[in-house]
């Protein structure tokens, strides 16, 4: 019985262990995504606040369409830190987290690109 319990427990940390390195992988998928996400908001930012869109007659035009980006960037970063506070991504949230970070990328991109 105790070899039989044994082994059951070496199992089951074997699956724990498992299970934590897939986290860590999707951990590191969707960290590479958000810090790519957050460089181009930062940049969007910047090129408004070099360009003076973000300042006297624009100001009214711009401030609320930035400031709005940067929040959803903020709230994103905090949904981030809930799942990795709770224990990681599961294989599902990385999916669509991932969806989600790559569509928001490529909306960045033609801003930008919109602004050169």
């Amino acid at each position: 019985m105790k070899k039989i319990f044994t082994a059951l427990v070496v199992i089951a940390t074997l699956f724990t262990f498992v299970a934590c390195g897939n986290n860590d992988e999707n951990n590191a998928a969707v960290q590479a995504k958000m810090d790519e996400a957050e460089a181009l908001v930062q940049e969007i930012y910047d090129w408004y606040e070099d360009n003076g869109l973000l300042e006297g007659e624009y100001e009214a035009e711009f401030r609320p369409q930035v400031d709005q980006l940067l929040s959803t960037m903020e709230e994103t970063k905090g949904y981030n830190q809930q799942i990795i506070d709770r224990g990681g991504y599961s294989d599902e949230e990385t999916r669509t987290m991932l969806e989600s970070l790559d569509s928001d990328i490529a909306i960045y991109k033609k801003v930008l690109e919109a602004g050169e």
